[in-house]
């Protein structure tokens, strides 16, 4: 459901912008536009709204950020770690956080709750069945009132229309019926055709008038614009709510039956625009009220149309090679610009940017806080704070974990800040940014690390990435080759809170804690190539994360190398 309701309004406001440069397009160039390449330009709109994302270019309209995708947000979502010592008095008037906000909550309806999303849907359905349900029964009940009716018969008639047929090449059997269910020529089916005709036509108009408009009807037919229409209703129903759809297909519309009326007159003469004219102010006096039914063509749709066909048929000219050319150039650019999707990097980066917002990215912009204010407080006592009123505020009770490294801690710079009302993940940027350090989010713990640390920091960052990027070759290769340690780190789930505890240390109890863990009680083996990093101390603070991920901190918090082997785990410098 969510899905194709993205689809459908993202492929509305593309269709609304289409519109618009269609108008703008017809606007600007009208003396240079065929009428035939005015109209071809609405089926542009047509396909817009109905097709599925098929090519990409980086030409494409859809390419402009400002329009199609928020980006404004900062791309500087820092490392920070910490894991400090409960926040000491220093922290003066601390209130309590303001408030917390989380997912959009259901909206009560007779007693029930629905989403948003549920809302928009079943609106939007109402609205489309409605007019769909309305679009069919007219048709049919109008299709039921003309079975009713006898066929015309007489020879003299018959023979005309089996002429005109024959003059433009169709050979499709079409019945003509004389009723007084249309106030107009109209034709109606594209299966088994109908021409129908108003009573008494046949005594008001010359055989000639009356050839003009079998000529009419029958280009409709040789054209399929029947089958035009009621694509066109369906599209124009999945896009009720859309004033630029239905404007749109209204010049269509139009411009579809000024397009007959330039090819009747081509190929009766330009000699013969007058008496053409003639015969359509004929109809419209003959037929002062018109009602067109949707999924039938009628040569008089709407009496406001009649004016601008008459000042075409009055001023036919036959159109030139040099604008057949100017208008093919301008048709294959407005489609190239709108009917192409933005470049898949672009999509890609905003898809990326949302699937990789991970729980702890979305709780650091929910979670909001304040009026804090801290005064000459270390960084590890303001990150202990945040932890403390994040895990409070978080409905999963998960909180923040912090990741520092071990240089960092050493320092326990200071921190002088006052805010109100702000969210966590603000709050950190400007903590990190007052401390003179660099944080990065990463999917489990904010990461934090010295300035003069950063270049060699980054490098144990791309070294870890590498690592995991091999291991991720393939979703299938992966599931396949991943090694039982492997997909045991992934599943063993544990909590880590340890202050300059030696690393031999920490990674026994890890040893342990997987070891418990683990059905097969086999636990895993951990290898320390290098002596010296017996002498490593760790200080961090972790909860309820995947074995794998503690790995990966505690080698950014000691500055040391994290290898992942077929049977295990590896630490080097």
């Amino acid at each position: 459901m969510e899905a194709f309701m993205q689809w459908l309004l993202a492929n509305s406001v593309k269709g609304a912008v289409l519109a618009l440069a269609i108008l703008l397009v017809q606007f600007v160039f009208t003396k240079h536009i065929p009428l035939k390449w005015k109209y071809f330009m609405w089926m542009l709109l047509a396909v817009r709204l109905a097709m599925p994302p098929l090519f990409e270019s980086e030409a494409s309209f859809f390419n402009i950020k400002a329009l199609w995708s928020n980006d404004n947000r900062e791309k500087t979502l820092v490392i920070p770690v910490a894991e400090t010592p409960a926040l000491s008095n220093a922290v003066s008037r601390a209130k309590p956080p303001i408030a917390v906000s989380g997912k959009k909550p259901p909206i009560a309806v007779s007693g029930k709750t629905y989403s948003l999303s549920e809302i928009i849907f079943r609106v939007w359905s109402a609205g489309a069945l409605a007019l769909l349900f309305w679009i069919v029964f007219k048709n049919c009940r109008f299709l039921a009132l003309v079975r009713r009716e006898k066929p015309v018969l007489e020879n003299h008639w018959l023979a005309l229309l089996e002429s005109c047929k024959e003059e433009l090449g169709i050979y499709t059997p079409v019945q003509m019926l004389e009723t007084s269910c249309v106030k107009s020529p109209a034709l109606m089916g594209f299966i088994r055709p109908r021409f129908l005709l108003p009573r008494r036509i046949f005594e008001s108009m010359t055989e000639n008038e009356l050839r003009m408009v079998f000529l009419h009807e029958l280009i409709h037919l040789k054209r399929g614009d029947v089958i035009v229409n009621w694509l066109i209703s369906f599209i124009q129903a999945l896009h009720w709510f859309n004033p630029l759809v239905w404007l749109g297909f209204g010049m269509m519309r139009e411009q579809r039956e000024q397009v007959c009326d330039e090819a009747v007159i081509s190929f009766m003469g330009p000699e013969e625009n007058k008496v053409y004219g003639k015969a359509i102010v004929k109809l419209l006096e003959f037929s002062p009220d018109i009602s067109a039914v949707k999924g039938m063509t009628c040569i008089l749709e709407d009496r406001k149309q009649i004016e601008r066909r008459m000042k075409m048929i009055k001023g036919f000219r036959k159109t030139s090679g040099k604008a057949v050319v100017y208008a093919l150039v301008l048709f294959s650019v407005t489609g190239f610009l709108f009917l192409s999707e933005a470049k898949e990097k672009e999509k890609e980066n905003a898809a990326k940017k949302e699937l990789n917002d991970s729980a702890l990215q979305r709780r650091l912009k929910s979670i909001v806080l304040g009026p804090l204010e801290f005064q000459n407080v270390s960084l590890s006592g303001v990150l202990y704070y945040l932890n403390d009123k994040a895990k409070q505020l978080d409905p999963e009770k998960k909180g923040v974990n912090f990741v520092v490294s071990s240089e960092l801690f050493k320092q326990s710079p200071l921190v002088n800040l006052n805010v109100e009302n702000m969210p966590l993940g603000e709050i950190i940027k400007y903590v990190c940014r007052i401390a003179g350090v660099k944080y990065r989010i990463e999917p489990y713990a904010v990461v934090i690390v010295a300035q003069k640390d950063k270049e060699g920091f980054q490098k144990k960052v791309e070294n870890i990435t590498e690592v995991n990027n091999k291991e991720k070759a393939s979703a299938a290769k992966k599931e396949l080759n991943d090694s039982a340690l492997q997909k045991k780190l992934k599943s063993i789930i544990v909590r880590l809170n340890v202050e300059d505890a030696p690393l031999p240390t920490v990674l026994e109890v890890l040893r342990e804690e997987a070891k418990q863990s683990d059905p097969e009680k086999k636990g895993i083996n951990i290898v320390l190539l290098n002596p010296e990093l017996r002498k490593q101390v760790v200080t961090i603070r972790l909860e309820n994360i995947p074995l794998r991920e503690v790995f990966k901190y505690i080698a950014m918090a000691t500055g040391t190398k994290c290898r992942i082997e077929s049977n295990a785990v590896v630490f080097e410098k």
